[in-house]
């Protein structure tokens, strides 16, 4: 039962996350919505890893350093935020313009990770 607990669970969630990532949402009252899209997809690309090992039934242990992850998701958090400011209001510092116009896929990276180390900051597991 284990085997097939190991195989089916990460191909069920292969297949949510092709379906987040195929399904496409409109909210015209958000300002460039396609951004906040691309990041909440990274972000539950990122949860899906986190949690992809203990439900595939491997172990997962406590760590004292998790708490840690915390200050990188909120570095990525920050980082994302001036992007969508910088992306809204067309104000950007001059030292930062390289990260202030991401490419889609640096944005769902920046989700991916950002969903990732906040949610195994919040289970407190690796």
């Amino acid at each position: 039962m284990h085997r097939l607990k190991a195989a089916v669970v990460p191909v069920l969630m292969l297949a949510l996350a092709v379906a987040l990532a195929h399904s496409s949402l409109s909210v015209p009252q958000v300002s460039h919505f396609e951004f906040v899209w691309d990041v909440l997809l990274g972000a539950a690309l990122g949860a899906f890893l986190s949690v992809l090992p203990s439900m595939a039934g491997f172990g997962s242990k406590r760590n004292a350093l998790t708490g840690m992850l915390w200050v990188g998701g909120f570095v990525t958090m920050i980082l994302v935020f001036y992007q969508y400011i910088s992306l809204v209001t067309g104000v950007a510092i001059d030292s930062l313009s390289l990260i202030a116009a991401p490419s889609q896929r640096m944005r769902i990276v920046e989700g991916t990770m950002l969903g990732y180390l906040s949610f195994t900051a919040g289970r407190g597991r690796i």
